[in-house]
């Protein structure tokens, strides 16, 4: 988490359109999908225009259907607790003794929430399946300042936890693009909504000029590493920090990166 410096990611308001159709299944190397569905991964190109929405099967197994997920740049503002929501329950058991209790840290991040750093996936009735946030020099998907802690916090409180908060932000060089948090809905884990918001966001940092998307596994998560990894992330480093360790229970993380 960082302090939000500028909102120079607005994504442009202009009328929505679709700009990739992905017509194959989304698919992990291990899971036995054909090698042109593999190729199509990430490749879907703009149509003339440059909306806000992408259209995607995102599927990984054949006997396993899934409705077409839409992401989005942002979420609305009425599901803004939706999102806060989902994003607590994917990171609450490592943020609860610093940001809790439940409801004042959803009444933070629903505060601090910002639109211009995160994609969303939805169904076609319109249901929040899953959000990637992502950070960069600009500014963060969960963030906040001085003055939003103290709000929600109070004065004493806002401090303490504005010096725990730090012990999470690291300096990110140039021509990266952080991920802040990717979380998918229970029921549609392993559908490939995540493998999709990757691909999602990779195709914007490419956009914006990044040459490389970053994130943080914390040790003991193989599940995840293993993913990144036939997601194309490489590792480039491991760190631990004893404040870390103290406020949230992370013992150590490892860096990867994916080049763009």
């Amino acid at each position: 988490m960082t302090s939000r410096n500028g909102r120079a990611l607005r994504a442009p308001r202009q009328k929505q359109c679709e700009i990739g159709v992905i017509d194959a299944m989304l698919c992990l190397p291990d899971e036995g999908c054909c090698a042109s569905s593999r190729r199509r991964i990430g490749e879907h190109q703009a149509r003339d225009c440059k909306g806000s929405n992408w259209s995607m099967l995102a599927q990984t197994r054949p006997d396993m259907p899934v409705p077409p997920a839409r992401i989005r740049r942002g979420v609305p503002e009425a599901d803004r607790r939706a999102a806060a929501e989902l994003y607590w329950q994917a990171f609450g058991a490592k943020l609860g003794p610093v940001m809790g209790p439940r409801e004042r840290a959803l009444a933070f991040i629903e505060r601090v929430m910002d639109s211009d750093h995160v994609l969303s996936a939805w169904d076609g009735s319109g249901r929040l399946l899953g959000v990637i946030g992502f950070r960069s020099s600009h500014g963060a998907f969960v963030g906040g300042t001085t003055e939003d802690l103290d709000a929600v916090y109070g004065p004493f409180g806002g401090l303490w936890r504005k010096l725990a908060l730090s012990v999470l932000g690291t300096d990110l060089p140039g021509g990266v693009l952080a991920v802040d948090g990717l979380v998918v809905v229970d029921d549609a884990r392993g559908t490939g909504i995540g493998a999709a918001l990757i691909e999602a966001l990779s195709r914007e940092a490419r956009d914006r000029g990044y040459r490389s998307l970053q994130l943080e596994v914390v040790d003991g998560n193989d599940r995840a590493r293993a993913l990144y990894e036939r997601l194309g992330f490489l590792h480039a480093g491991w760190s631990r920090s004893f404040l870390a360790a103290l406020f949230f229970g992370i013992r150590g993380s490892t860096s990867m990166q994916r080049p763009l």
